[in-house]
C-alpha cells in the first residue's frame, strides 16, 4: 500500500454533503495513518460539485465530471466527455 512506485489512490464519489465529508476523512486517514496521498479525487454532478467547492476546500488535485443520462458508449464520447472535465 504504501509503495508509491507501484500504488497509487483515486477516490470517486458523488459531490454531496454527506460522501465529502468521509472522502476528507479517508484522505486524512491516508495521509496520517498510511503515509500516502491520494492522486485524484473524482466527482460527478457539477451543480453541487460548485457549491461545495465553493465553501469547502478541496485538499487533493481533483475533477468534477458532469452527470450523464447514459455512460459514455463509444470512443467518440469518451473523447467528447474528457472535453468538458
Amino acid at each position: 500500500m504504501k509503495n508509491l512506485d507501484k500504488t497509487s489512490y483515486i477516490i470517486v464519489t458523488n459531490p454531496e454533503p454527506q460522501p465529502f465529508y468521509e472522502v476528507k476523512e479517508i484522505i486524512k486517514t491516508l495521509r496520517e495513518i498510511h503515509g500516502v496521498n491520494p492522486g485524484l479525487l473524482i466527482m460527478s454532478g457539477s451543480e453541487v460539485f460548485d457549491i461545495i467547492s465553493e465553501s469547502c476546500e478541496i485538499p487533493v488535485h481533483h475533477a468534477c465530471i458532469p452527470l450523464l443520462n447514459k455512460p459514455p458508449s463509444s470512443l467518440y464520447e469518451v473523447e467528447a466527455l474528457t472535453r468538458t472535465i
